[in-house]
């Protein structure tokens, strides 16, 4: 990103090269003496070249990590911080002069205080107007130019910038910021002081105790003819005097001298790479040519602009293909909504189960449901919208009828039993329910119920074989939905219960019963009510209709 093109202004009492500071990171330039080279495009395709590919608006994200090398810095950075945190109140005066230097028109009659004329230019320039910033700190201000880039393009962008720019300068030019000596003193209470220095004491005792122990201790385990400990217990080695560490230093004098030396051999160096590449171009098919030679048959093998790539966080999945026995590893870029940090957090416990399944499945153990299914709950139902939580016991067995929802299978399999005998109840309860001819419950989870499985996963042949395997990540995610509150928890069955020790019951309700499965089901969930009870407890009655 050192060579960009830009639109000059003569100026005819200077002799020196005048750029702005939000471009001086991409020339790595800090005002300390650096020298440029300027080039003038002479030539019609050369003038073309540059606005279309070295203009400052084309190249103010980076190919190398798609972050900004165009933004702003030192005390316009300080500036804008201090615009955003203080949040003090404008006069009119200086208020009309942030607007006039701005390249954008503000609505003055929106703007009270000086966080008021920062999110009003943001906003207005992104158009995102449920925008929320908790700190502007540069990596925050990197991070919406980036937006505004990939959603509004460079010309946008540069006027966000030299917007953003002029509106700090002229507020600094009146609030003012200066460092001064007794901004470096350190104002603590002598007494304060006195305990630190007590408490730092105690402490050096105590190091030194463990330093002594653990030398003792390197002694006597230590071989006596161990090579270095002999050196040590000689004394043959020790300090430098005078003439030896004038010959130490030698080394570090070399190095100063290269690093002043050998600068303009590593640009020299650059700049014949770069002449030996100015033919290598991607032609219109994709392919990267030099000449006649193919150097590569797809651009970057994705032939995707690294600019405009966006950081993306990959949570490891595992999905089955039941008619091949295998595994294939997959990388799943979207997070279910609201679920994010939840997922993020259950990473390594994740992993950790995707290698355990991994491993049974290589010894022949058939997994169900298929693991791109595992995690559906979380996709259905996103974490702001539960107000309902069905907690099973695990999911069925059988390929292709467990599809990541508790007691649903998918449409075109026979409804199990223990689904069954919920229609029953539901159709006792609510005259208006009609029992479906399928069993997918996918219309649930889209009015807020959370249809999740105590274990995500079981072995075929096998009952409860994963229970354990899931439950430290079952339980972490009824405590999160707990602390939502205001939640309807129906707990059936002996393992459903076993949850309800994770549970507020001050912000939450807990409904128990017998489990639906035909062995249970007369013993306590028939006449239970509790489709109707949550209904009651809900400001928006469910539909239980599919």
């Amino acid at each position: 990103m050192s060579l960009m093109a830009f639109r000059a202004r003569m100026m005819p009492d200077s002799c020196t090269i005048r750029i702005n500071p939000s471009v001086c990171p991409a020339f790595n330039a800090d005002f300390d003496g650096d020298e440029m080279n300027i080039f003038c495009a002479s030539s019609y395709p050369s003038k073309a070249e540059c606005d279309v590919l070295l203009a400052i608006e084309k190249c103010i994200l980076s190919p190398q990590n798609s972050m900004p090398t165009v933004y702003i810095i030192q005390d316009t950075v300080t500036g804008a911080f201090m615009m955003y945190k203080m949040n003090k109140l404008l006069k009119q005066s200086t208020l009309h002069d942030c607007i006039m230097v701005s390249h954008v028109h503000l609505d003055i009659t929106n703007i009270r205080t000086s966080r008021d004329i920062i999110l009003m230019l943001i906003k207005l320039v992104s158009n995102d107007s449920n925008l929320v910033i908790k700190s502007l700190t540069s990596s925050t201000i990197r991070n919406i130019i980036k937006s505004i880039f990939i959603s509004k393009g460079g010309r946008d962008t540069s006027m966000f910038l030299g917007s953003l720019q002029k509106i700090v300068d002229r507020w600094l030019l009146e609030e003012g910021l200066s460092v001064g000596y007794d901004d470096c003193v350190n104002k603590v209470s002598p007494i304060a002081i006195e305990d630190v220095d007590v408490d730092d004491k105690n402490v050096d005792v105590v190091l030194n105790n463990i330093r002594n122990i653990s030398q003792r201790l390197v002694v006597e385990s230590v071989d006596k003819n161990n090579p270095l400990f002999t050196m040590i217990e000689s004394g043959s080695k020790g300090r430098l005097n005078p003439i030896e560490y004038f010959f130490h230093c030698q080394g570090g004098r070399e190095g100063l001298v290269n690093t002043g030396v050998n600068t303009s051999d590593a640009g020299y160096i650059q700049r014949r790479i770069s002449k030996s590449m100015q033919d290598v171009t991607i032609q219109y098919d994709g392919t990267v040519r030099d000449g006649t030679d193919i150097v590569q048959f797809c651009y970057g093998r994705n032939n995707s602009d690294n600019s405009k790539l966006m950081l993306g966080t990959l949570i490891p999945l595992l999905i089955i293909h039941s008619t091949l026995n295998s595994y294939h590893l997959i990388m799943s870029l979207s997070l279910p909504s609201g679920w994010e940090e939840f997922i993020i957090s259950m990473a390594d416990e994740l992993d950790e189960i995707v290698t355990i399944l991994k491993r049974e499945m290589d010894n022949g153990v058939i997994i169900f449901p298929a693991l791109n299914d595992v995690l559906r709950a979380f996709y259905e139902t996103p974490l702001s919208d539960v107000r309902v939580v069905m907690l099973g016991q695990e999911p069925y067995k059988g390929i292709g009828k467990a599809n990541g929802l508790s007691f649903s299978v998918n449409k075109g399999y026979p409804v199990p039993p223990s689904l069954t005998n919920i229609f029953k109840e539901i159709s006792d309860q609510i005259k208006s329910f009609h029992i479906p001819p399928h069993g997918d419950l996918t219309k649930w989870c889209k009015q807020s119920v959370l249809l999740l499985n105590s274990a995500l996963t079981t072995e075929s042949g096998s009952n409860r074989s994963h229970d354990a395997l899931w439950q430290r990540f079952t339980k972490t995610c009824i405590r999160l939905c707990s602390a939502k509150g205001g939640v309807v928890f129906v707990l059936w069955g002996k393992t459903a219960s076993t949850f309800n020790k994770e549970i507020d019951t001050s912000k939450n309700i807990i409904l128990k019963a017998a489990h639906p499965s035909p062995f249970s089901a007369n013993k306590g969930f028939f006449n239970c009510n509790h489709f109707t009870i949550i209904n009651d407890l809900l400001d928006t009655p469910i539909d239980w209709n599919l």
